[in-house]
């Protein structure tokens, strides 16, 4: 009997060891199959870095290129100086006169002004000219005035006063158009200032 008892518990402590030798194994965790998706996905697909839209540089604006200015206003006006780079004249009165021959002539009172750096004679800075029925009047006329004053030299600064400028009339009904521009001896006429008569026998 008591050899029995040793021979199962002999076998009893076989089998505690044996168990106790097994449960000392680690167990690795069972791998599921959402797992291997989650993997995959994540070696396959790497993040991307946000990126940013292109942002459009502001344009520069167009440089025109410069341009020379005519003044507002080519309309000649009695009393308003007409201003010029080397002189500057301002009329003071119009007035139509008989010429030595029996015609008409619209004549021009006029101060002259010398802007510029060096002596210069009005006569040879300006024109005046008229137009009738669109076509340009006689270029000579014959009048008793003080036309000769346009002809002296005046130095920079200097001012001649009440000076006469006759135009030609052709016909004394009709409109005429006054024009003054300056002389430049070139075929570029430049400003051209300018004025419309309806009605000469005004000016009388």
């Amino acid at each position: 009997m008591k050899r029995t008892l040793l021979v199962l518990l002999a076998l009893a402590l076989v089998l505690v060891s044996f168990a106790c030798s097994k449960s000392e194994k680690p167990v690795e965790p069972e791998k599921t199959e959402e797992a291997d998706i989650e993997t995959e996905a994540a070696i396959e697909e790497p993040t991307e870095a946000p990126t940013e839209a292109p942002t459009d540089a502001p344009e520069k604006p167009s440089e025109e290129p410069d341009e020379v200015e005519a003044p507002d206003d080519l309309t000649i006006v009695i009393g308003k100086p007409i201003i010029f780079d080397n002189f500057e004249i301002v009329i003071t009165e119009f007035k139509v006169v008989d010429t030595v021959d029996g015609k008409y002539a619209l004549s021009a009172t006029y101060d002259w002004i010398n802007t510029s750096d060096q002596e210069e004679a009005p006569i040879h800075t300006f024109v005046l000219r008229g137009f009738q029925n669109n076509v340009k009047t006689d270029f000579i006329v014959m009048v008793e005035d003080n036309s000769w004053l346009a002809m002296k030299e005046v130095e920079p600064g200097g001012t001649v006063t009440g000076i006469h400028e006759t135009v030609p009339i052709e016909d004394i009904n009709a409109p005429l158009r006054l024009e003054l521009l300056e002389r430049t001896y070139t075929f570029d006429e430049g400003v051209v200032y300018s004025l419309e008569f309806e009605d000469l026998n005004k000016y009388k």
